[in-house]
């Protein structure tokens, strides 16, 4: 999968661009093509870029503002994570360890992460891939 992204400097307007299932040409700002930042919790929003119904794959965005802190202490996931760190910084407060842009996580299902911080703001590019009975990822051919 090729991935090409395309930011303002400030990371408030992603071009909306789709990488799971369904599959889409170039489209105008997320402004003007009917997405929406949905609050997850207070400081971090959510823009679905793409999601495929059948498998749950979800392609997303995650903006955290200045400060933001998760509310819950360990996350744990039933999917894989994949995560690429375009802008800021995010800290996890159980590891001490921090990351800044350019960082990327791929996180196996079952795997303890967070909480989390930041102390600037981040957005991060998230895929979540569900699994099968196997462990395999949804949409794996072998």
């Amino acid at each position: 999968m090729i991935i090409s992204i395309a930011f303002s400097k400030a990371y408030r307007s992603p071009v909306c661009i789709s990488f799971a299932r369904e599959q889409f040409e170039f489209h105008p700002a997320a402004t003007s093509c009917n997405r929406v930042w949905s609050t997850l919790e207070p400081g971090v929003d959510e823009l679905v870029l793409n999601e495929d119904s059948q498998t749950g794959r979800r392609t997303t965005l995650q903006r955290w503002q200045p400060g933001a802190r998760n509310q819950q202490d360990i996350f744990i996931h039933d999917y894989v994570e994949e995560i690429f760190m375009v802008e800021g910084d995010l800290y996890d407060q159980n590891l001490q360890q921090g990351w800044e842009k350019g960082a990327y996580a791929y996180r196996k299902p079952g795997m303890r992460h967070g909480p989390f911080k930041s102390e600037r703001g981040c957005l991060m590019f998230i895929v979540c891939i569900p699994v099968d009975a196997n462990g395999r990822e949804a949409g794996d051919r072998v």
